[in-house]
């Protein structure tokens, strides 16, 4: 199954960091990210996929074949 971050999804990085997303974006050179809210800081900060590891307490793996 394949599964895309979308609005208020909680996302786990693989440096174990925690985030609430805001947009998800197709449009970067990297790969497909996401724009996620950090606690205390105003502007967004930009996630790609290949940096998640866990998507709503679900253990998920970025497939580069399909970029999800």
């Amino acid at each position: 199954m394949y599964v895309v971050p979308l609005n208020k999804d909680v996302i786990v990085t693989a440096d174990g960091y925690t985030y609430r997303v805001i947009e998800y974006t197709n449009f970067k050179d990297a790969g497909p990210a996401v724009y996620v809210k950090e606690k205390g800081v105003k502007t967004p900060k930009l996630v790609y996929f290949v940096d998640i590891t866990s998507l709503n307490g679900v253990k998920v793996e970025y497939s580069k074949q399909s970029k999800l």
